[in-house]
């Protein structure tokens, strides 16, 4: 199952505070009556869960030009995190795609949302996504796994490079 790999030590977080292990949420939807292909959009669907969590690598980060839309959404600084992941030269700012090669690894700021919902909407418009028209924006939102300096992991909310928008390394 797609996005299933690497979760035995994956924690949701959810926005009280309580915990479960993502490995235990598979597990619960592996052993439900659906057919397996609707258990498969299930599991993918899993990593969409409300995680108050942001991942940033560029511009939003603390110091730079746009981190004052965290501020006033009054995001709360978690960590450092690594995600795999390879940077983009887009000029006056970077983008990051997804990476399965060894060793691309991509160092950002993990950040707790507060009304994640409300929170997304905004930095969607900051970041010129639109759900609506996705495959014509420069950057797509997504969920991905991040690694904390102590090694858990966390599912954040990402802002990656659309594959169609041309870009160097």
């Amino acid at each position: 199952m797609k996005g299933t790999e690497d979760t035995e030590s994956l924690v949701l977080v959810g926005a009280k505070g309580g915990t479960v292990s993502f490995a235990s949420i598979v597990d619960m939807v592996g052993k439900s009556e659906c057919p397996s292909r609707d258990r498969e959009s299930m599991v993918d669907s899993l990593h969409e869960l409300a995680t108050d969590f942001l991942f940033v690598y560029g511009a939003l980060r603390h110091g730079f030009a746009l981190h004052h839309h965290l501020r006033r959404l009054g995001a709360e600084f978690v960590a450092r995190g690594e995600v795999q992941a390879e940077l983009y030269d887009l000029g006056r700012f970077p983008g990051a795609r997804k990476s399965s090669k060894p060793g691309k690894v991509l160092a950002g700021e993990v950040y707790r949302l507060r009304q994640a919902e409300k929170a997304l909407k905004v930095l969607d418009h900051v970041e010129g996504y639109s759900p609506q028209t996705a495959e014509k924006s420069l950057f797509q939102r997504a969920t991905t796994e991040v690694v904390l300096p102590n090694g858990e992991r966390r599912v954040a909310w990402i802002y990656w490079l659309n594959e169609r928008a041309g870009a160097r390394r």
